[in-house]
């Protein structure tokens, strides 16, 4: 069973690599809204976002979007501890990641290549 340790899976692994303490990881560090109202500003205007997301006709759409990823220490424990009870995964040292807290889940961000890296969160057999 896959519990997200290293070398878990080493013994399906025709060849498998010694681990080593170099390989030591880090969960990726937590991007949050920033609260400076300047930066924010920023944000609102759209002025440095080239996504389709950021289009000026739809800053309510961005509010709400940074209004949701406001979350206190208190909040970010309980949303890791219900959508990830295995801890945020660890990547590498050279990456450079992101952990983004929602409400409803939680994701990793690559900040070197632009994309998702997962998606944590409940599902209830209801």
């Amino acid at each position: 069973k896959n519990n997200g340790t290293l070398g878990r899976l080493h013994h399906i692994l025709k060849n498998p690599p010694p681990i080593s303490k170099s390989s030591a990881s880090l969960p990726g560090k937590v991007c949050r809204v920033p609260q400076e109202s300047a930066i924010l500003a920023v944000r609102q205007n759209c002025t440095e976002c080239i996504c389709s997301f950021c289009h000026p006709s739809l800053r309510a759409n961005l509010t709400r979007s940074n209004e949701a990823l406001k979350m206190t220490a208190e909040q970010e424990k309980h949303s890791e501890q219900h959508n990830l009870p295995w801890g945020v995964p660890k990547y590498e040292n050279a990456m450079d990641t992101c952990t983004l807290y929602h409400k409803q889940y939680i994701s990793g961000y690559s900040n070197i290549y632009h994309i998702p890296l997962f998606a944590g969160y409940f599902l209830s057999d209801k």
